[in-house]
């Protein structure tokens, strides 16, 4: 009786769910003609400007800062110079011949490391 309850209770819930989700996107798709009107326009050009207005530096940005004289004064490092021996590899996914090399010996000692232990192993059986 109890779990006739929870599932219909479920069945209620997905149902909500789905008539919401519904009713958002219909209401969306009928409200994407909202910049049609002039009045709607005006509106949104207001909201843009109260938006602004909560800027630090308002709606209008100062250019003057960049004649400062301290602005002037700033060092420009553009001309950093990077040494090829520095920059890694081209495709860092690729391994060059001496990396596979070493990982070809790595798994090899591996595989003699287990196959020792698996000797032991069985030598220890009786």
């Amino acid at each position: 009786m109890e779990n006739k309850k929870k599932q219909w209770i479920y069945i209620a819930i997905i149902v909500i769910a789905f008539a919401a989700t519904g009713w958002l996107i219909l209401k969306n798709r009928s409200g994407s003609s909202q910049l049609t009107d002039a009045a709607d326009v005006t509106q949104n050009t207001a909201q843009m400007d109260e938006i602004q207005s909560l800027l630090p530096m308002g709606p209008d940005f100062d250019t003057s800062v960049f004649t400062n004289e301290k602005y002037l004064e700033l060092n420009d490092y553009t001309d950093l110079k990077v040494d090829p021996s520095e920059l890694g590899a081209a495709n860092p996914f690729v391994f060059s011949e001496e990396e596979l090399a070493e990982v070809q010996t790595i798994r090899e000692q591996q595989a003699q490391a287990l196959l020792e232990k698996q000797n032991q192993e069985q030598t220890l059986e009786p």
